[in-house]
């Protein structure tokens, strides 16, 4: 398995720590209440899907849309290293649903029935932070690497989620809280790293 190796490990953390699989724990197990454990599994499924399908859009065509907009590369890392960063202090805090999902998004949750895809896929997994990364990482890594890590994503948050109850009742709330924490720190670390490139790309003169 050649593809596995550290560029495919980089692009996998970065995207696991960015979904936050811990923190979906309980918004899943919030917005599958009540329902038949046939049905959660299909929900978990779906999305898993929606995510592969939106990530793998943004390492597609995400030059594309750079190129379309006029966009350098260099400041679109700035500018999601900053994304990244404000994701990650707010996990640092154990704060995690106010950038994942604004009130409004919440509160269509709530009167749609199909929550596979929206809220759940997009934005509270597959959300700005995420999508930023694959085009991030899909320009420097590599199309093929991205999309392989944001399968190896959507299988990993399906084991969550169809896991929830079980690792809800294991780790408790301070528990989740715990590796939130940890999560928004490694992110933290890689949000620098992605505006560091970012302002080496605008000023090549950064490089010494």
């Amino acid at each position: 398995m050649d593809w596995i190796n550290a560029d495919f490990i980089k692009v996998f953390t970065t995207l696991i720590a960015l979904a936050n699989p811990i923190g979906l724990v309980p918004i899943f197990l919030a917005m599958t209440q009540g329902r038949w454990e046939s049905h959660r599994r299909s929900i978990a499924l779906q999305a898993s899907i929606a995510i592969i399908i939106i990530l793998s859009i943004s390492a597609l065509a995400g030059d594309h849309l750079l190129e379309f907009f006029g966009i350098s590369i260099h400041g679109f890392r700035i500018a999601g290293g900053i994304l990244v960063m404000i994701m990650a202090l707010s996990m640092m805090q154990a704060h995690t649903d106010d950038v994942r999902q604004t009130d409004e998004e919440a509160n269509a949750s709530q009167l749609r029935p199909a929550i596979a895809v929206v809220p759940l896929a997009m934005p509270i997994t597959a959300g700005p932070g995420a999508i930023s990364a694959m085009i991030v990482y899909a320009n420097t890594i590599g199309v093929l690497i991205s999309i392989l890590a944001s399968v190896a994503l959507a299988f990993v948050l399906y084991i969550f989620m169809r896991s929830a109850p079980t690792i809800a009742r294991l780790l408790g709330t301070v528990g989740m809280n715990v590796v939130t924490r940890i999560m928004g720190l490694l992110l933290a670390s890689m949000a620098v790293e992605f505006i560091a490139l970012g302002m080496k790309g605008l000023f090549p003169s950064l490089l010494g």
